[in-house]
């Protein structure tokens, strides 16, 4: 019997929070990878190697793309194999990727490396991660969701902060090797403690249930058993699509030129890690308010009200100077963006049960995630090509926002086939 085992057998409480509790440790360790991690590098990588906010901006977009062409293959995995050895090994690539980074010397080593990283970083964040946690929960879906995701924002003002820090102490370098170290040392707990893909697979029911014969035929028959072939032929998996995609354009455009965009309104440096961690604490505030906003309103309902929130702080971005009250505006931006993708696994699960999350959800991401690349090689391309103006990217992201809240508000919930 291995550790995982043991200790669901003594634990006073529902397993299932163990389960997710691992799956938030890698996801934390998993954000020295992304947009806002790497928006605090875009200054010092430039200055060193002199490379443009394109060049930059179109590595990022390559490690995305990278993570759309593996999005099908792992959804598959993840719900043939569970997460426990998909989170180990991921955490061992990621590991390796910050090493290179560490030591790259060139534009190709680093487009490579970060490629890579950024590949298995998103999976695990998207994909493998949340479903793991909605494999154990259904009533809890939203808050356990919210908790799992909370990490990500944890970790999105963590690693920032501790690059920023780093930077002053010694260099950039020591920063990925810091990194390196803290992703590797984090593989072992999803193989220690992720103990079955389901609670089924070891005698449990979701949500911590009584094991009784009416409690488990009501838990299955609350939940709809969707397959990928019959989802994709339902409208709201295309509205659901569009949305999703629209909020991570959107998300990595701003994530990866938020601080940039404060330091040539005049914010200094020292505001970076202010700002990013503004955002972090927003994030964890928004997945919570996203938990307690669908005991009230329909999920398409709270999805079309925080896609015009987040349409109108691109209105409120462009006003905001570069001083401390950017750290409101992270603060704020945070919460919204936080909603929204704590929304996007659980609607999944929720309109097409537990059974073939994985795999429809992986079929939905390489659309995703090419809107996610899209978003961060967009802003860096209209940057440079407009004078080194911001305004036309922060627009165009507004009304894109503003389509998608009307493709939310006609996403119903599919009937049970």
């Amino acid at each position: 019997m291995n550790i995982g085992l043991k200790l669901a057998a003594r634990v006073p409480f529902y397993y299932g929070w163990i389960v997710a509790a691992a799956v938030s440790l890698i996801i934390m360790t998993s954000m020295t990878l992304t947009v806002t991690t790497m928006s605090a590098f875009v200054e010092p990588l430039s200055r060193e190697f002199g490379w443009s906010r394109t060049q930059i901006s179109g590595v990022v977009s390559f490690g995305t793309l990278g993570a759309a062409l593996a999005g099908p293959l792992l959804g598959r995995w993840v719900d043939r194999y569970g997460a426990r050895v998909l989170l180990t090994v991921g955490s061992l690539i990621m590991a390796a990727s910050l090493v290179s980074l560490a030591s790259m010397q060139s534009l190709v080593m680093f487009t490579i490396a970060f490629a890579v990283g950024r590949t298995v970083m998103m999976n695990v964040e998207h994909l493998i991660g949340p479903t793991a946690a909605a494999n154990w929960f259904i009533r809890r879906r939203a808050t356990a969701t919210a908790l799992v995701l909370a990490s990500s924002r944890v970790g999105l003002g963590l690693w920032p902060a501790l690059a920023g820090l780093l930077f002053v102490v010694n260099s950039w370098r020591t920063a990925y090797w810091t990194f390196a170290i803290a992703v590797g040392a984090a593989a072992i707990v999803p193989w220690l403690f992720i103990i079955a893909r389901r609670p089924e697979d070891v005698g449990m029911l979701p949500d911590g249930d009584v094991a009784s014969h009416d409690v488990g035929v009501a838990a299955r028959l609350d939940e709809p058993q969707w397959t990928p072939r019959a989802a994709i032929r339902t409208q709201a998996f295309w509205l659901i699509l569009v949305v999703n995609t629209v909020t991570l354009f959107v998300g990595s455009g701003v994530g990866l030129h938020r601080v940039p965009y404060f330091i040539d309104k005049g914010m200094s440096t020292a505001l970076a890690g202010p700002v990013l961690i503004g955002f972090a604490v927003g994030m964890v505030i928004g997945g919570f308010l996203a938990a307690r906003l669908l005991r009230m309103l329909s999920e398409r309902s709270v999805m079309a009200i925080l896609l015009l929130c987040s349409a109108g702080l691109m209105g409120v971005l462009l006003i905001t100077p570069g001083n401390g009250w950017a750290i409101g505006y992270g603060l704020a931006d945070g919460t919204v963006f936080g909603a929204l993708f704590t929304l996007q696994p659980v609607i999944y699960a929720n309109f097409y049960g537990r059974a073939s999350v994985g795999a429809i959800r992986g079929l939905a991401a390489p659309v995703i995630m090419v809107g996610n690349a899209a978003g961060a090689l967009f802003g860096g391309v209209v940057y440079d090509r407009s004078g080194n103006d911001y305004t036309g990217v922060f627009i165009t992201f507004a009304v894109l926002l503003v389509v998608s809240a009307g493709a939310a508000r006609m996403a119903r919930k599919p009937e049970p086939r």
